[in-house]
């Protein structure tokens, strides 16, 4: 800092060029204008955005399933201390799991464990099938109540294979049509992805595929949900 002696010009406050000057009393001083400066952020903190940036998106797929929602509306998080939105518990729920390179395989669409499901899946661009094994006699699903079937997906597309794709990687949400729900034969559900997602899948090269079925009522309420399961 310093002081203007030559006062000619009057009362100095403002800014000229790269000096500021300010008025203390009489007397009128100059400074330099501050400047910022830009630091890049640090390979931690890029990885820590990527990985939060990551878990929004896939909640947001997650949440965007109305039979995936209803569970996750009310499910209740462990030391909740205020109510919280669908999508504030799935954040929450899976960002352990989540990492700036993507989901782990551990990482579920549900809430909470599931009926176990032992599933067969073939991925293609055109259509997710899972052929489910016989659930068996289970002590959670009453077929009296739950009649039918959903199976429901969260898509985690990465490795472009065009190298000038600017957009690394894609999340999708697909849900198949209900069929009739059976514990002592095997299931079949189909989803078709349609020209617009055929188009990404063959965009990228590497897939993660999370699945969960889902049973509903004779009103297509949902009533429980399975384990999820994945293809890679």
């Amino acid at each position: 800092m310093a002081k203007v002696i030559d006062q000619h010009l009057g009362s100095l406050r403002g800014k000229m060029g790269p000096q500021v000057f300010k008025m203390h009393g009489n007397d009128a001083f100059a400074t330099r204008l501050p400047h910022r400066i830009i630091v890049p952020p640090s390979v931690d903190t890029i990885n820590r955005r990527m990985r939060f940036r990551h878990t929004v998106k896939m909640a947001n797929k997650i949440q965007s399933i109305p039979q995936l929602k209803y569970f996750w509306k009310n499910f209740v998080i462990q030391d909740e201390v205020k109510k919280l939105s669908a999508t504030n518990k799935i954040v929450k729920s899976i960002y352990p799991k989540m990492r700036a390179t993507g989901p782990l395989d551990t990482l579920a669409i549900v809430p909470d464990t599931g009926f176990k499901v032992t599933p067969v899946v073939t991925l293609t661009n055109t259509q997710f099938s899972a052929v489910i094994q016989p659930i068996g006699a289970s002590t959670i699903i009453d077929t009296n109540v739950e009649v039918r079937a959903y199976m429901v997906c969260v898509a985690y597309l990465f490795a472009p294979v065009d190298t000038d794709n600017t957009i690394m990687s894609r999340f999708v949400w697909l849900v198949s049509e209900s069929i009739a729900l059976s514990l002592i034969n095997p299931m079949t559900f189909d989803i078709e992805l349609g020209d617009y997602y055929s188009q990404i899948y063959d965009e990228y090269a590497s897939k993660k595929v999370f699945f969960a079925l889902v049973t509903v009522d004779i009103n297509d309420v949902p009533v429980h949900f399975s384990n999820t399961f994945l293809e890679i």
